[in-house]
Order: C-alpha cells, then structure tokens, then sequence
C-alpha cells in the first residue's frame, strides 16, 4: 500500500506540474571492458542483465531517470574446472540516477545522457571438497566489493503513442578497488564454520551495456 500511495502521489505532483511519468524494463547483456576483462586482473566474461527504471520528463528536451538492474553473473574466462569447485561468478546490483537530453521527431527520438550509482557486487564461490582422511566438506564464500561509479549512455526511442521502444548502449565506471572482506562458510557431516578475512581487489571495474527496453508513460 505504501509504495502504490507514493506511486499516485508522485503521479498527481508530476500533473499537477506538467511533468512527463513514465516507467520502463529492460534487458540486455554487460561487457566488461578494461581491467575487468584483463586476463591478469579480472578475467570476466559478459552477463546477462535485466532491469527497471522510473523516468521524468522535465521538459520535451530533459529527462530524470532513476534505475536498478541486475547482472545474473559474470564468469572467468579462462576458468579450468576443478574437481569439488564451482565456477566463481560476480553479480552486480547498479542502483543509479542521471539526466538525458533528447531531441525528437514525430515518433523517433535520440538521446545522450549520464549519471552516477552505487554499485554493489558480490563475488561467490561454492563447492565440495574432498578431504582425505576427513570426507566431503562443503563450503560457501562470498566477497562484497561495492563502489561508487558513473555511467554515460546513448540511445534511440521509437514512440508508440504512450510506449516508447528503448535501444540504449551505456559505459559503467565503478571506483571500487580496495581491500575488502571475505566470508567463508564450511560444513562436515553438519557440523559448520565461519571463517574471516582479506581481499585485495587491485582494479576498478568497467563495462559496457548493450539494452534493450519497452518505455510507458502515464502522462
């Protein structure tokens, strides 16, 4: 009830001052670029990404856009399987908020835009290992390396009356090396630990978004 209240509210004051409200989903795929692809620093292979975003028009030429998204895991590249081991994979929630200029004719338009987030990505592993003498133990082991960043995106609208169909290439630039903490959990026939410690993470992460997406508007 509280987000469908905020929803008719923000709404009814977008009206009242003759503002443009829309919202729109997305999907599309990350590439990663820089340090984040290079062999000797993250080695990541592309994702697939999803997700949603609030738009307001301030006037035909400005917009304000608010958006999150959610990359299912971006892979090593040159990852050897390892008996008992799983794949690592990163997954990265961007929560970011920007302005795009755009300039349309009839029912197509272009943009240029750009923007700031906070990125959140978690670095994961699990598997089990056999241990000899000791058995299968399982284990979990997670890294959060989150970070401030930037994007600057492009993209084309083509106008359905109150849809607009989205094509918007984006590049991400998250400031996020540092040393940051590690988990790991473990369990034995049941019995189970937690162990701490350090990550040193030696690059920022950087990629390129290609997206597609379906734009409505309420007014």
């Amino acid at each position: 009830m509280t987000r469908l209240a905020l929803l008719v509210l923000t709404g009814a004051a977008a009206a009242a001052l003759g503002l443009g409200l829309g919202v729109g989903g997305f999907g599309g795929v990350a590439l990663p670029t820089g340090d984040m692809a290079d062999q000797d620093h993250g080695d990541m292979k592309a994702s697939p990404k999803f997700g949603g975003k609030v738009l307001l028009d301030i006037t035909p030429m400005f917009e304000v856009e608010a958006a999150v998204g959610y990359h299912t895991g971006h892979h090593l590249k040159d990852w050897e399987d390892t008996t008992g081991i799983e794949e690592p994979s990163t997954k990265v929630v961007p929560i970011t908020a920007g302005m795009n200029v755009k300039y349309v004719v009839g029912p197509l338009g272009v943009y240029a835009g750009g923007g700031f987030g906070y990125y959140l990505a978690t670095i994961g592993s699990t598997g089990v290992l056999a241990i000899p003498l000791v058995g299968n133990v399982a284990y979990s082991a997670d890294t959060n390396v989150n970070g401030l960043g930037f994007y600057g995106s492009g993209g084309v609208l083509v106008r359905f009356g109150k849809l607009a169909v989205d094509i918007n290439p984006r590049y991400n630039y998250v400031v996020n090396d540092g040393t940051y903490d590690y988990t790991l959990k473990w369990d034995w026939n049941g019995i189970g630990g937690t162990e701490h410690g350090t990550y040193e993470k030696d690059w920022k992460d950087s990629y390129v978004d290609v997206l597609f997406g379906v734009d409505y508007f309420f007014m």
